[in-house]
């Protein structure tokens, strides 16, 4: 016990023993204090290297991290470095110095997991084995402490000094309680940081689920909206856009037209080239649909080859001159691979006048329109194809 060992001693030698344990507890309070969540590990071993040199008679400390079936020196300090020490938070700088478990006093202490403590290293042969740094002079006293934790050696903390038979038990004893605290500061800062890093993973792959699950909705979402084929607006979305549009035309006064378009022969094409050059067909002239229309306009694929267009403030006029174009359009239109292919299409057009005012006014429907249309549309295709016909809503 401490207090036995002070009893035998002289006053001088009480008050030597009394001022060594201040300092000891002095060294190892601010070793509890040392932040466990330092970014770096070489930073925070460092900060308790510098405890260990303020506190104590220590001439240089090093500690040697285990990896895999070597010790290599990460950090190391002397006392001339504490004038000049950084506190900086840099990456661990692996030196040249290492030792294989075993090998010297330092993997002698690694190996046995009990502490070595060389009195006068220029004679001690545990030392000599592994010292081979020609150019270093070898240090007088040297006290090699394992840290470790349970069953896992951390590394060993080496301590020297200049002089031979420098360091005694108490030395001895302060440095394996000094051992120990440090091994559970940078377990704890490891376990901190592994974490930290399983958070950020987690966070990472949390994300990334979100943003897949929203990816598939907004798909969901547009297959719901969308033909697949075309990527125009489906039949079933067309009807809630459309009577939406109605609704505002009737209730401020505006034009509205609705165009109804029909590819001629198609069933032709389909039995002559086949559905693939039919699904090719269909997909140029909803491009062609798309290229005319503007912002605000209502396309949709209506059925196999038949698509209609709503055309929000558009007198009956430019519904015509919009057909028109259209069908020139698709006239022009060449399928790739298959030049003998000609295409045309029939429309029949709906309208809706913008001198429309009633109290209370009549409502017109979606379907009405539509009914209409494709009258208009069957009279263009007795006529002849390949034209637009215009049914006008008697208002």
């Amino acid at each position: 016990m401490i207090t036995d060992e002070i009893a035998k001693t002289s006053n001088a030698d009480v008050k030597i023993k009394f001022v060594d344990l201040l300092s000891s507890l002095s060294a190892l309070r601010s070793l509890t204090s040392l932040d466990f969540q330092a970014v770096n590990e070489s930073f925070l071993i460092r900060n308790a290297l510098k405890v260990l040199i303020q506190y104590q008679d220590m001439e240089s400390c090093s500690v040697f991290l285990r990896y895999e079936d070597e010790l290599v020196n990460v950090s190391g300090l002397d006392w001339d470095d504490i004038s000049d020490f950084e506190e900086s938070d840099q990456g661990i700088k692996r030196t040249s110095k290492r030792f294989k478990i075993g090998e010297g006093l330092i993997g002698l202490a690694a190996e046995t997991r009990v502490q070595q403590h060389s009195q006068n290293c220029m004679i001690d042969s545990r030392f000599k084995d592994g010292f081979t740094d020609s150019d270093q002079i070898a240090p007088g006293s040297l006290i090699c402490t394992p840290i470790d934790v349970g069953h896992e050696l951390i590394g060993v903390l080496n301590v020297s000094h200049p002089q031979a038979n420098f360091f005694n038990d108490w030395h001895e004893r302060m440095l394996m309680i000094y051992c120990s605290m440090m091994g559970h500061l940078i377990v704890n800062r490891r376990l901190f940081h592994d974490m930290e890093d399983l958070v950020a993973q987690r966070t990472s792959e949390l994300k990334t689920a979100l943003q897949q699950t929203e990816d598939l909705k907004k798909r969901y979402e547009q297959l719901s909206l969308l033909d697949e084929l075309t990527g125009l607006f489906n039949r079933r979305y067309f009807f809630s856009r459309a009577e939406s549009a109605i609704s505002n035309a009737l209730r401020y006064g505006q034009s509205l037209c609705v165009l109804l378009i029909d590819l001629d022969a198609f069933k032709l094409i389909n039995d002559k080239f086949g559905h693939t050059v039919g699904d090719s067909v269909v997909k140029n002239v909803a491009v062609i649909l798309n290229a005319e229309s503007r912002e605000g306009d209502i396309v949709a694929r209506f059925g196999g080859d038949e698509f209609v267009v709503v055309l929000p403030n558009t007198p009956c006029s430019n519904g015509v001159a919009s057909a028109e174009r259209i069908i020139n359009e698709v006239r022009a239109l060449t399928v790739e691979d298959v030049p003998e292919v000609k295409l045309t299409v029939s429309i029949g057009l709906s309208c809706v006048d913008s001198d429309y005012e009633s109290d209370p006014p009549r409502s017109i429907t979606v379907n009405q329109l539509i009914q209409q249309a494709d009258l208009a549309l069957y009279k263009a295709k007795s006529n002849g194809k390949n034209s637009v016909v215009t049914f006008i809503h008697d208002l």
